[in-house]
C-alpha cells in the first residue's frame, strides 16, 4: 500500500469550491448577481400585465358586445374595484377617528355621560374625527338653543296674554281686587310662590279670582254676637279648607 495521498481529480476539486446554484424561487426577493429580475418575477409581472389588459378590455368595452361569460367577468372587476376604493378611504378614515371625542361646549353647557355613551358609537361607525364629531355637537347645540328661545318667547306672550285677561276680569276694582289677593299671597311660601308663577299659574284668570274670593273671607271674618256667647274667630286653615275634619 502507498503511503502517497490519493490524487485528487481536477473535476471534483472545482465542484467544491464552487458554491451550489441558488434556486429561482429563493431569489424572489433578491436577484442573481448580474440578473435584474428572477424568472418567477418576470412570469409574475408577465401575469400581471396580461390581467391589467385583460381588465382594461372588459372594462372599456360595449357591454352589449360581450359574450355572458366576459359581462360575469367585468361585474366581477366592477366590484373589487368598488370594494378596494371603499376600504382605501375607510383606512384613510379610520386614522383619524379618535378612540374618545373632546368637544368644545358653549359657556354653561354640559353634554350627559349617558347621552354621550348612546352617541359615541354612531360617530365611530360614521367614521367621524373628533373636527367631524365637533361640528354636530355644535350643530346640535344651535338647534337645541333656536328650540329653547322660540319655547320661552311662546310661553312669555302666553303669561302676558293670561295677565291681561286676568287684568280685564277683575275690571274697575283691580286695585282692590289684587289687595286681597295679595293677603292669601302672603301665607305662601317663596317656593309656592315660585312653582305658581313658574307654571303660569300665577297670571291665571280662575287662580286669582279665587285668591281674591279668600282673601275676601279673611278680610270680612268677624266675632259673631249671638247675644248669649261669642263665636272664636276662624283661622286661615278653617276658611281655606272649611270641610276638613279637626
Amino acid at each position: 500500500m502507498s503511503d502517497q495521498p490519493a490524487a485528487t481529480n481536477p473535476t471534483d476539486a472545482a465542484a467544491a469550491a464552487t458554491p451550489a446554484p441558488t434556486s429561482v424561487l429563493a431569489t424572489s426577493d433578491q436577484p442573481i448577481v448580474g440578473q435584474e429580475e428572477s424568472v418567477l418575477d418576470t412570469a409574475g409581472a408577465q401575469a400581471k400585465a396580461e390581467q391589467e389588459a385583460e381588465s382594461k378590455r372588459l372594462l372599456e368595452a360595449d357591454p352589449n358586445t360581450l359574450s355572458p361569460e366576459d359581462k360575469t367577468k367585468r361585474e366581477g372587476i366592477v366590484k373589487e374595484q368598488e370594494a378596494a376604493k371603499a376600504k382605501a378611504l375607510a383606512d384613510e378614515k379610520a386614522k383619524g377617528v379618535p378612540e374618545k371625542y373632546e368637544f368644545k361646549l358653549p359657556e354653561g353647557m354640559t353634554i350627559d355621560e349617558t347621552r354621550m355613551a348612546k352617541i359615541t358609537p354612531i360617530f365611530k361607525e360614521a367614521m367621524l374625527t373628533n373636527d367631524q364629531a365637533q361640528k354636530m355637537v355644535d350643530l346640535w347645540f344651535e338647534e337645541m338653543k333656536e328650540v329653547n328661545e322660540t319655547q320661552a318667547t311662546e310661553f312669555k306672550n302666553f303669561l302676558d296674554a293670561s295677565a291681561k285677561e286676568t287684568m280685564s276680569a277683575l275690571g274697575t276694582n283691580a286695585k282692590t281686587e289684587l289687595a286681597f289677593v295679595a293677603k292669601v299671597k302672603n301665607l305662601l311660601s317663596p317656593e309656592t310662590i315660585e312653582l305658581l308663577n313658574s307654571s303660569g299659574m300665577g297670571n291665571q284668570k280662575a287662580f286669582i279670582l279665587d285668591m281674591a274670593k279668600i282673601g275676601k273671607l279673611f278680610s270680612e271674618e268677624k266675632l259673631v254676637d249671638t247675644g248669649r256667647t261669642t263665636a272664636p274667630p276662624k283661622d286661615a286653615a278653617e276658611i281655606l279648607y272649611p270641610n276638613m275634619s279637626k
